[in-house]
């Protein structure tokens, strides 16, 4: 798989990853939040999995973005315990 296609993976997982954090506050599902913990951890390994790579500013500017944003929905996940 080629370095742009997982760097654009990785902005999906964590849009997904957003949506699911929300439904899990919304519906207070514990399904759902479940799945939310699951994205949340699969954005990691895809960002643990990216660091090594040689990366262009714009896709340096994405990771960095993505981290915080699921850095962000760990905490409301947190939250939420």
């Amino acid at each position: 798989m080629g370095y742009d296609t997982r760097v654009k993976e990785l902005c999906e997982a964590v849009e997904h990853a957003q949506i699911a954090v929300y439904h899990s506050q919304e519906q207070n599902d514990t399904g759902q939040y479940q799945h939310a913990q699951q994205l949340i951890a699969y954005v990691y390994q895809l960002l643990h999995e990216l660091k090594e790579e040689h990366v262009s500013e714009t896709d340096s500017l994405k990771m960095k973005h993505a981290r915080e944003m699921i850095r962000h929905l760990q905490e409301t996940q947190a939250s939420l315990q």
